[in-house]
């Protein structure tokens, strides 16, 4: 997995937002519940 990642700082705000790439494969939520991480997939899509 990518080492990027993006802080959920407005869950509730943000967790709309979140869903399609968390169900694409390009996202997966830390186990913290407070960040998401770049899958090998998500990083393509910035490379």
């Amino acid at each position: 997995m990518s080492h990027f990642c993006f802080a959920m700082a407005a869950v509730p705000r943000n967790g709309a937002g979140m869903k399609l790439p968390i169900e694409r494969g390009w996202l997966v939520m830390h186990e913290s519940g407070t960040f998401v991480i770049f899958t090998p997939a998500g990083a393509e899509l910035f490379a």
